[in-house]
């Protein structure tokens, strides 16, 4: 239905990250859902970006479980902030969730 909250980093090769949000078509009205994020990648920080399939943060039972991506890549490892909407991936509820990656694909 629509992309939204691109967060984009360097890979250590030179070629470029992207963390977005993506909102499906797969229930009625405006809204749609699920509430997606998603990776792609590019040569160049403005693309064109290569999607790949697999959604990333994602948790049984929530359809928007997180939030507006900040991603980075720092001493090895690919960081990300986001907002956990529900308490998903805490037992804390809302708020901000660390995530850590070696490749920036799986988290």
């Amino acid at each position: 239905m629509m992309v939204s909250n691109p967060s984009i980093t360097q890979r250590p090769d030179g070629t470029y990250l992207m963390v977005y949000k993506a909102v499906g078509k797969k229930k009625p009205g405006i809204m749609g859902g699920p509430v997606v994020h998603c990776i792609a990648t590019s040569q160049t920080p403005t693309g064109p970006f290569k999607k790949y399939d697999k959604p990333v943060f994602v948790t049984e039972g929530y359809d928007f479980p997180v939030e507006d991506p900040f991603i980075w890549y720092q001493n090895g490892k690919y960081r990300a902030i986001l907002k956990d909407m529900h308490g998903a991936f805490t037992t804390a509820g809302r708020g901000l969730v660390l995530f850590e990656s070696n490749d920036g694909f799986d988290w």
